[in-house]
């Protein structure tokens, strides 16, 4: 208490302590405790490739990966281990993370997003069929910085052989009118204009996407469908808050081969009927009917 009195009555006006403070050479403010800042530890920009079975194009799309201009870690996931894969990423020396249960495609990409999720603020989920040109990477990063609300980043897209040789493809121009909106970048935040290109098909080419992880949910993909689970998605993130990027180049190659996925999936009537469903949620069940016999015929241009 005596302490305290002795200070009050030295910096009494016109004291030596008091000149002192009032010139500046003494400061009688509390120290303030220095706050620690947390800083984002995660990569810009990450790879992550789900792999199943024994894809004989899975080396070459690795490839395609380790080429890129600006560097990206890579991570491999699948719910299918084998010796295969296993021997590939000992070769490439890239982390492989498995998932032990069933196999399903929205479980696996939901899975892949969470790997990436805590090792990088952008995610790409990196088909094991297809191949990325050199400037992906740098491409994606680019738009992100430009405009830092993105929520969802994507490129055009070229078809190319099972030998790698670039061929037409009918639907992928067709999409690409349907894409316009999205060429208008300063107001692709705005619902309108990202709703408009999905309303009439899957305008977005899915191997193409990266994902921004600070705008993206968790369990993006709905499990519930089987050959639509990225147009939902698309559907899910255009709803939510963040702008979408599309960056105008090919910087995806789309293989296009006997054995793929798609091509597998176009011998299905679930896919037809996945696809009206959708159309008719957005347009009702007349017109979305329609539209659905519509897009359901220009996938034979594909």
């Amino acid at each position: 208490m005596e302490k305290e009195l002795w200070k009050k009555r030295k910096l009494e006006k016109g004291g030596k302590l008091w000149n002192k403070v009032k010139r500046g050479f003494l400061s009688i403010a509390p120290k303030e405790k220095k706050k620690t800042v947390e800083t984002d530890k995660r990569a810009e920009h990450v790879f992550v490739v789900p792999c199943y079975g024994k894809s004989p194009y899975l080396e070459a799309m690795l490839q395609s990966l380790l080429a890129q201009k600006k560097k990206s870690p890579i991570y491999l996931c699948t719910s299918t281990d084998s010796s295969f894969l296993q021997v590939l990423a000992k070769k490439y020396h890239l982390p492989l993370y498995i998932r032990r249960k069933e196999p399903s495609l929205a479980k696996d990409w939901n899975f892949a997003l969470e790997i990436g999720r805590k090792r990088g603020k952008l995610v790409t989920i990196a088909h094991q069929d297809d191949c990325y040109h050199e400037d992906y990477s740098l491409a994606v990063c680019h738009a992100y910085r430009s405009f830092p609300d993105g929520s969802l980043i994507f490129t055009q897209a070229e078809d190319i052989n099972s030998e790698g040789e670039k061929i037409p493809n009918v639907s992928e121009r067709i999409k690409r009118i349907l894409r316009l909106p999205y060429c208008f970048t300063k107001k692709t935040n705005r619902l309108p204009y990202k709703l408009l290109p999905l309303s009439f098909g899957n305008s977005i080419p899915c191997p193409s996407c990266t994902y921004v992880m600070d705008k993206t949910p968790e369990f993006l993909f709905d499990n519930k469908s089987k050959f639509v689970t990225d147009w939902i998605a698309f559907l899910r993130l255009a709803k939510a808050e963040g702008r979408f990027l599309y960056v105008k180049k090919p910087l995806l190659y789309y293989r296009r081969h006997p054995s793929s996925e798609t091509r597998k999936q176009m011998k299905d009537n679930r896919r037809r009927k996945e696809e009206r469903e959708v159309l008719q949620s957005i347009h009702g069940k007349l017109l979305g009917g329609i539209l659905s016999f519509v897009y359901s015929a220009s996938s034979f241009f594909a």
